[in-house]
């Protein structure tokens, strides 16, 4: 069984449009979170200061980091959780965007996997469409 949550280093208003045009009713968000919920930190590769998303905050409403697999358009508010990313490509409503079509075959291949954090991710597309 998945749960999902959305967290967006947007607006909350715009969290709560994703929310609402986006995921199907039926299902329901364990979590919808915004920018407050982001930690700012600098970055020395970029030299200033980013939004990023602390996989802690997550852990401590009981998620096993084992078992919890982030999908985000942008790596670097994932920087210290690399091993959770699942990177997608970010929509821009093209025929050929379909991160998010194939995402749950995917999902299904590893759902079983006792630690998401081991699995090499970065070429996800290539094992779904093989």
């Amino acid at each position: 069984e998945f749960r999902g949550g959305v967290w967006t280093t947007s607006t909350e208003a715009y969290a709560e449009a994703i929310a609402r045009e986006i995921i199907v009713p039926e299902h329901r968000l364990s979590f919808l979170w915004s920018r407050d919920r982001c930690t700012w930190v600098f970055d020395g590769d970029l030299y200033e200061r980013i939004q990023i998303k602390k996989l802690e905050k997550l852990r401590r409403r009981g998620y096993r980091p084992e078992s919890i697999i982030v999908v985000d358009d942008s790596a670097a508010v994932w920087k210290q959780s690399y091993g959770n990313l699942i990177t997608i490509n970010r929509y821009e409503g093209r025929l050929d965007d379909d991160d998010l079509k194939v995402l749950p075959h995917y999902l299904e291949m590893i759902k079983s996997s006792a630690n998401v954090r081991a699995i090499d991710k970065r070429s996800w597309r290539s094992r779904v469409k093989a």
